[in-house]
C-alpha cells in the first residue's frame, strides 16, 4: 500500500494539524469548513492500482479520532449527555452490525446481481455486477465508524456555552466558500475564462461530473464531484438559514447569505433539490406559522415580517432571472418537468432502487453488506446495504440526537434563546439533507449528513442557554 499526495495535501495537512494544536472547537470548525469540499483530496491510499482517496472531511476525521484517544487517556472526557446514551448506543450497533454484515453476508449470498458502488447506475441498468467481499466495503465500514466517533466526542469533550456562537460563524464560513466556488464556476463558464478544476477536483478513483449539462446550460457542482451532490449539501443549508431566520427574532445580516445560497442550489439544475426544497419549505411554514395559529390562535409577527421579507426577496430574484436568462430558464424547467421523467437516466434510477428493494426480500430483510450495493435513493440504499436491522438502528440514533439536543437547547421555558434557535435551525439542516438523499442521495457517508448529526450531538451538551452574544 502506498501514499499519493495530491496539489493540496500540504494545504490541509497544515490546516489540520494547526487546528489539531490549537483547540477541540477549532478541530469541530475545521471539520464544518472541510465538508464543503467534497471532491477534493488530502492524498490516496493505494493498493492494488485502487485509489482511496482521503478527502479533508476525513483527514480532520482522523485528527478528531487521535484527540478523542488522548481525551481518553487524559480523563478529559464528560458523560454522555441524558437522552444521548440511546442515539450513541444504536449508532455503535450499528457500527457493529456493519462490521458483522461485511464479514458474513458477502459468503451467505454470494452471486447475487447487485450495482457495484465503484460502477455508475447507467451503466449497470440490465447488466448489474456480482455480490463479493471487496474493499470498499472495509472501507465503509471504517468510515462509518470514525462518523460514529466524531459524534460521541463532539458530545462528550468538556465545553464552554460561547463556542456555539463560533459554530454558526464557520457554517456561515462554509457556506460561503461553497456558493463562492460554485458562482465562480458559473462565472468562468459564463466569460468563457478557465477555472482551477485541478484544485477544487483533484480526487482520484471517484467519477467526477463537473462537466454536466442540462441543454445548453452549463451545471454547477462547485467543489463537489457533481452538481446532485452540490445540491445535497446546499439543501441542508439553505433550510438551515430559513429556519434560523424564522426562528430568531432577525436574520441580523444572514439575509444576503440565504439568498446566494438560494439562487446557487437553483443554478444545479437538480430535481432533487427543487423537490426537497419544496417539501421543506412547506413543512418549516407549516410548525412555525399554521400549527401555532391553530393551537394559540396568533402568530409571532415579527416572524411573519422576516418570512415575507424572504419570501418577496426571493421572487424578486426569481422573476429577475427568469426576465434576464427567460430562454435558458425556460429550458431548464422543460428538462426538469417533462424530459427528465421521461429519460433514460430516470428509469435507470428508478430500476436501481426496485432492484434495491428486491435484494431487501431477497437476503431476508438482513441486506448484503454495507458497500456491498448501488441505488438511487438513501432509503433503498439502507434497505439493501444494512437490511432492517441497520435501517431502524440508524432512524433510531438520528430521532434521538436531533430530540436531545432540541430539549437540551430549549429547556427550561428559553424557547426564544439563539441557542434554541440554532438547534432547532440544525434539526431542519439534518431534515433538509435527508430528504435530498431520500429522493436521489445514496451515500451513509455523505460528510454533510454527519455534519448535522455531530452538531446536534454537541448542541446537547452546551451547559447554559444563555448564548444571545455570542451568537
Amino acid at each position: 500500500m502506498g501514499i499519493e499526495p495530491t496539489n493540496t495535501s500540504l494545504i490541509w495537512i497544515l490546516c489540520g494539524l494547526a487546528a489539531f494544536f490549537t483547540s477541540r472547537i477549532a478541530l469541530l470548525s475545521l471539520l464544518i469548513f472541510a465538508s464543503a469540499f467534497q471532491a477534493n483530496s488530502v492524498f490516496g491510499l493505494v493498493y492494488n492500482e485502487v485509489n482511496f482517496p482521503i478527502i479533508p472531511y476525513y483527514w480532520v476525521g482522523i485528527l478528531i479520532f487521535v484527540r478523542l484517544l488522548l481525551d481518553l487517556l487524559a480523563g478529559r472526557l464528560s458523560r454522555v449527555p441524558p437522552g444521548l446514551g440511546l442515539a450513541t448506543l444504536s449508532f455503535v450497533l450499528l457500527g457493529f452490525y456493519a462490521l458483522i454484515s461485511i464479514i458474513v453476508l458477502p459468503f451467505i449470498f454470494g452471486g447475487l446481481p447487485v450495482y457495484d458502488p465503484r460502477g455508475g447506475i447507467d451503466e449497470q441498468y440490465m447488466n448489474p455486477s456480482t455480490l463479493k467481499f471487496s474493499l470498499s466495503m472495509i472501507g465503509q465500514t471504517v468510515l462509518l465508524w470514525l462518523n460514529i466517533l466524531i459524534l460521541f466526542w463532539s458530545a462528550v469533550y468538556p465545553k464552554k456555552h460561547t463556542e456555539t456562537g463560533k459554530l454558526l460563524k464557520w457554517l456561515q464560513w462554509s457556506i460561503a466558500f461553497t456558493v463562492g466556488i460554485a458562482l465562480w464556476q458559473f462565472v468562468a463558464r459564463y466569460l468563457d475564462v478557465p477555472f482551477p478544476y485541478e484544485l477544487f477536483h483533484n480526487v482520484k478513483g471517484w467519477s467526477l461530473g463537473y462537466d454536466q449539462t442540462v441543454e445548453d446550460i452549463q451545471r454547477v457542482s462547485g467543489s463537489f464531484t457533481e452538481p446532485s451532490n452540490l445540491a445535497t449539501f446546499l439543501l441542508g443549508f439553505t433550510v438551515f438559514l430559513l429556519a434560523l431566520g424564522v426562528s430568531r427574532k432577525t436574520f441580523k445580516g444572514l439575509h444576503v447569505l440565504f439568498m446566494l445560497s438560494l439562487t446557487t442550489l437553483l443554478l444545479t439544475t437538480s430535481t432533487t433539490a427543487y423537490i426537497g426544497l419544496t417539501l421543506v419549505g412547506i413543512l418549516i411554514i407549516t410548525f412555525h406559522f399554521i400549527v401555532p395559529l391553530i393551537i394559540k390562535g396568533k402568530i409571532d409577527r415579527k416572524k411573519v415580517i422576516s418570512i415575507i421579507i424572504g419570501m418577496g426577496l426571493t421572487s424578486a430574484m426569481i422573476i429577475m432571472l427568469a426576465t434576464v436568462f427567460w430562454e435558458p430558464v425556460f429550458k431548464i424547467i422543460q428538462v426538469l418537468i417533462v424530459e427528465k421523467g421521461d429519460s433514460g437516466s430516470f428509469v435507470h434510477r428508478l430500476a436501481s432502487d426496485f432492484h434495491a428493494i428486491k435484494l431487501f426480500f431477497q437476503t431476508a430483510m438482513l441486506g448484503v453488506g454495507i458497500g456491498g450495493n448501488r441505488s438511487s435513493s438513501f432509503l433503498t440504499w439502507l434497505l439493501s446495504n444494512v437490511g432492517i436491522f441497520g435501517s431502524l438502528l440508524f432512524m433510531i440514533g438520528t430521532w434521538y440526537t436531533a430530540q436531545t439536543a432540541i430539549k437540551s437547547a430549549c429547556k427550561e421555558g428559553a424557547h426564544r434563546s439563539d441557542r434554541c434557535s440554532l438547534a432547532v435551525a440544525m434539526m431542519w439542516g439534518l431534515v433538509g439533507t435527508l430528504m435530498a438523499k431520500f429522493i436521489a442521495q445514496p451515500d451513509l457517508n455523505f460528510p454533510s449528513l454527519w455534519i448535522w448529526l455531530i452538531l446536534l450531538a454537541f448542541m446537547s451538551s452546551v451547559d447554559k442557554p444563555s448564548e444571545r452574544k455570542a451568537l
